[in-house]
């Protein structure tokens, strides 16, 4: 790929919090079934934040956004690409790209790993990772579609994450092949 240029931006100005209403945790379950089958993001270390399940239509959801934990021992800070339909238990919640519909998937994830590389190490369970007056506020460097006045470009991250996910898929083909594994589906014993 050819040299790429990254500009500033303010999270506030290119990102918008979206309203909810959360999850009943009452109303999840720890694993999913057929009828709990929306993940719900929680104060989450990994597993994308996901740690329950509920009914579709129990609370709103959103896909292709970007999940932030604001609270949470080790969680504070924690961001996550959410490609699928997903909930809010409590301690987080979603932003997505202002006045644009078709955000690449790989142009989320891309973004999410730029925003939690800023945002992970400043904040805490006693300096909440909120959006109003702090997480808004923040700056990330994106990259810009050349002779343009900061257009965020879309296309490169989802080139680059694709690249990078089809490079580790031969890396992984070929571990596979070097260990004698020809099929990788999991049956029951």
């Amino acid at each position: 790929m050819a040299d790429v240029i990254y500009k500033k931006f303010r999270l506030g100005d290119v990102f918008e919090k979206l309203p909810v209403n959360k999850a009943n945790k009452k109303d999840l379950k720890k694993y999913p079934d057929s009828e709990y089958c929306i993940p719900v993001v929680y104060a989450k270390y990994g597993d994308n934040g996901i740690m329950y399940w509920g009914r579709k239509n129990d609370f709103t959801t959103y896909n292709n956004v970007i999940s932030i934990v604001y609270n949470g021992v080790i969680s504070a800070g924690k961001v996550y690409a959410q490609e699928r339909e997903t909930g809010i238990l409590a301690e987080s919640y979603f932003i997505r790209v202002k006045n644009v519909d078709d955000i690449p998937f790989e142009a989320n994830f891309f973004m999410a790993i730029i925003i939690e590389h800023v945002i992970y190490p400043k904040y805490s369970r006693e300096n909440l990772a909120t959006w109003d007056n702090r997480v808004e506020n923040e700056e990330i460097m994106l990259p810009v579609v050349e002779n343009t006045d900061n257009q965020i470009d879309y296309d490169y991250m989802k080139k680059y994450i694709g690249g990078l996910m089809e490079s580790g898929y031969k890396k992984l083909g070929a571990f596979m092949e070097r260990i004698g594994v020809k099929d990788c589906t999991s049956s029951p014993q």
